[in-house]
């Protein structure tokens, strides 16, 4: 698997755990923090860098739901 479809597949994976925020939240922001840097790294595809961004704005939303809880 190459970079590219690795980031692919780690943004789809990503994606789907932060839009079920009761899942996310099990995890604090800095676990997210983590691996949204890990892929920003290799990530090369300006679909790609624009996923993580937007999923990084959702890190404190993810953040202030696990504290609701």
């Amino acid at each position: 698997m190459n970079a590219t479809h690795l980031v692919e597949w780690e943004l789809c994976h990503l994606e789907r755990l932060v839009s079920h925020m009761s899942t996310a939240a099990q995890f604090p922001a800095t676990y997210w923090e983590a691996r949204l840097s890990a892929l920003t790294r290799l990530a090369v595809i300006a679909n790609h860098r624009a996923r993580i961004e937007r999923l990084k704005k959702m890190l404190p939303h993810v953040e202030s739901s696990a504290m609701a809880a």
